[in-house]
């Protein structure tokens, strides 16, 4: 579903400043990227690899001040082996199913104990 905000009174009707990416959800982020398609299958494969719980938010890149990413913070359980190999999949499963988009998407594992 997707929301139109009318500007108010006196404002401009381009799209906000690049600036404004760190206040927006990671879908509103999609779509002004036109990654929608590219993000909805990195969200099902995240939710295939890390079952457990998941925090989204857009960021900015600190030494590159014009990029911007959607990071997945994940939480899982398992052994060093088994969380890095499932890590390294979602990176080259991230790169199928998003290409050259893949740089806009990041994941971010935390491991907690059983």
């Amino acid at each position: 579903m997707s929301t139109v905000v009318q500007p108010a009174p006196g404002q401009s009707s381009t799209p906000p400043l690049i600036a404004d990416f760190e206040a927006c959800v990671p879908e509103t982020f999609a779509e002004r990227m036109g990654v929608v398609v590219e993000w909805l299958r990195i969200k099902s494969l995240t939710a295939e690899l890390f079952p457990g719980q998941t925090r989204l938010e857009v960021v900015r890149d600190p030494e590159l001040a014009d990029q911007y990413y959607i990071v997945m913070h994940v939480t899982c359980t398992g052994g060093v082996e088994d969380v890095v190999a499932r890590q390294m999949d979602w990176i080259n499963r991230s790169i199928d199913a998003a290409g050259r988009k893949a740089g806009f998407f990041h994941v971010s594992v935390e491991v907690v104990p059983c």
